[in-house]
């Protein structure tokens, strides 16, 4: 009966200890990126049914506050397979988080969409993409 209450006891002291070494303490790392620096980030997806839209936003480094950042200043402009088609519109809806640019064009099956994107402090980033055809499943 001693032995079992000493077993017992045993295991009480060997998990609470595990409990203890186990148990850590929370310490901030800060990520240091030399030479790393803010992009811009043009989000899309777009298809034959509707005019095309996008975000404009800056993308966030590790150590920057998480707060998605607008560049709604931008000019924002669309070409189809190299021609240009018009500068997009910025709006943004009084229940939306961030805006978005938007076209008066719907895309074509087979074209290729370039957008380009150009900010006053962060200079100009280019995007493209083909709205491939359909397949016939």
């Amino acid at each position: 009966m001693q032995n079992k209450n000493k077993l017992m006891k045993l295991k009480l002291v060997t998990i609470l200890l595990s409990g203890l070494l186990m148990s850590s303490c929370e310490k901030e790392f800060i990520l240091d990126l030399p030479g790393a620096e803010n992009i811009i980030v043009v989000n899309s997806f777009f298809n034959s049914d509707e005019e095309l839209s996008l975000t404009v936003t800056k993308s966030m480094l590790p150590q920057q506050n998480q707060t998605v950042v607008e560049l709604k200043n931008s000019k924002v402009s669309l070409f189809t397979d190299g021609a240009f088609v018009e500068d997009l519109t910025y709006f943004k809806a009084p229940d939306d988080v961030i805006g978005s640019f938007y076209s008066n064009t719907k895309p074509v099956l087979g074209h290729t969409y370039k957008v380009e994107v150009e900010t006053n402090d962060m200079g100009k980033a280019i995007s493209q993409s083909v709205l491939p055809q359909k397949v016939d499943i």
